[in-house]
């Protein structure tokens, strides 16, 4: 099943698309939705999903823009744009991002279903490109340690997939497919799980207070910082202090 998560400022549009249509005729779940673009991206972040589907003027963030700090952040989603009829000036500019599918409102079901089997196939022929010949596959071998080397030294930036793709000279599309089947996670959960790792033994060795551990590790931000150590350790950091029998009151 394929991740999907649903943007769209007008409430009886999002709820119509999360619960009246039958995404796994499509191979689709839902992971999350978003009124705005904003959330959107939070919640994106959070949990990469394999495709977007955003409505184009919304408060905020709007789609575009949405689509284009996605892109930065490395996520290589692929994305359906949605538009009024008054807005599809705007998602025939969504072409400059490399987006070729959107939906005209208002719309049905079986525009819908058309547009998602096309995604479909495009996924599955992208899963089934040959195994490369062994020179290839050591070259993507050594494009991924370098890719990870990369990340590790230098935890405290802002880790973007574009930059490292242009300072090793390939495609970040291809980057990102390859390290998304070398590693089965996607570029940005494997910077999430370094983060925390990191984030984790300071905890355990370091009187540093959270929010500072947070920072040193790249998360300016203290509330996502303990949203996804939550998620990938299950407990908060003051919790995983307080287990690893460190006697230190943040």
């Amino acid at each position: 099943m394929h991740k999907l998560f649903i943007v769209d400022d007008e409430i009886n549009v999002l709820n119509s698309l999360k619960n009246n249509i039958d995404w796994h005729r499509v191979q689709c779940r839902v992971i999350g939705s978003a009124l705005d673009g904003i959330k959107a991206l939070v919640d994106i972040k959070s949990e990469p999903p394999d495709i977007i589907m955003t409505d184009i003027v919304m408060p905020g963030i709007d789609g575009l823009e949405l689509i284009k700090r996605t892109r930065e952040k490395g996520i290589n989603a692929r994305f359906v744009i949605l538009s009024a009829y008054d807005e599809f000036k705007y998602a025939q500019k969504a072409i400059n991002y490399g987006i070729t599918s959107y939906l005209l409102k208002p719309f049905d079901d079986n525009e819908i279903y058309e547009i998602f089997h096309h995604i479909n196939n495009e996924i599955i022929n992208n899963e089934k490109i040959a195994a490369p010949d062994p020179r290839q596959d050591f070259e993507r071998n050594d494009i991924i340690t370098e890719t990870k080397k990369i990340i590790k030294q230098n935890i405290r930036q802002e880790i973007s997939l574009n930059e490292i793709a242009d300072s090793l000279y390939i495609n970040a599309s291809y980057l990102s497919y390859s390290f998304k089947k070398k590693t089965g996670q996607t570029f940005s959960e494997y910077v999430n799980y370094v983060r925390i790792d990191r984030a984790k033994e300071l905890l355990r060795v370091s009187k540093s207070r959270v929010k500072e551990i947070a920072s040193a590790v790249g998360y300016d931000n203290y509330t996502y910082f303990c949203q996804i150590f939550r998620k990938i350790t299950g407990m908060t950091p003051l919790e995983y202090r307080s287990c690893s029998n460190y006697d230190y009151q943040d």
